[in-house]
């Protein structure tokens, strides 16, 4: 699958996992932001913003339902807003920059999601006439070579994000990392980033959040 670039676009992930504490399946949801910037634009602020985060419209996770049911994307404010309101630690991977073609995969798969020709399942199974997907592997889908049978259900939460993140890096779909000044450009109150190389997100759209910072770093070039 290859994506043709402008000269003056640039690509970028962020992969975020939440989870309660102690760990549950029931209270975790992984997920990941896309944004693409112009560098030629005045406006660092006008980003093009997509998210992957696949869950039930209710936002209700029934782990063991033995059916598949309808599923939607939430976009990222509205994903941050209903793992907080659950309880659960958000943490976040990157800011990556990605290639060109890697970017243009999660666009495809956000597509194919957004059709309405897949379904929302939390345990589901590699099955190839089995048309849902959990959380995890609606966004690996469309990781080259990063299949269902490689991806344990059972590492939701935290695990789930480390997998991704490390997953964007064995098959190349990283140019650099560590592009923090999207986190000021999305509104992210993080921590600072820990010896993991993870931050945890305190909240979105607002900057008053006691014991996080706004992590500034240089933007595009």
């Amino acid at each position: 699958m290859g994506g043709v670039a402008s000269a003056s676009e640039r690509y970028y992930a962020i992969v975020f996992a939440a989870q309660s504490e102690p760990r549950r399946a029931k209270l975790s949801h992984t997920f990941l932001t896309l944004i693409k910037v112009d560098s030629l634009a005045e406006d660092r602020s006008s980003l093009c913003v997509d998210t992957i985060s696949w869950i039930p419209p209710s936002g209700n996770f029934r782990v063991w339902d033995p059916c598949s049911e309808a599923g939607v994307n939430f976009d990222l404010a509205a994903s941050i807003q209903l793992v907080r309101s659950k309880g659960e630690c958000i943490y976040a991977w990157g800011p990556f920059e990605l290639t060109c073609d890697a970017y243009t995969r999660f666009i495809e798969q956000k597509k194919r999601l957004d059709s309405g020709t897949r379904k929302y399942k939390a345990i589901d199974v590699p099955l190839p006439w089995i048309r849902a997907d959990n959380c995890w592997h609606a966004i690996t889908a469309a990781i080259p070579g990063d299949t269902k049978c490689h991806s344990p259900w059972w590492d939701f939460g935290e695990p789930s994000g480390r997998h991704i993140a490390g997953a964007l890096r064995r098959r190349g779909m990283i140019v650099s990392e560590r592009h923090d000044w999207l986190f000021e450009s999305l509104e992210l109150a993080v921590s600072a980033r820990d010896a993991q190389g993870r931050v945890q997100v305190q909240d979105i759209g607002s900057r008053e959040v006691p014991g996080s910072v706004l992590i500034q770093d240089s933007p595009v070039d």
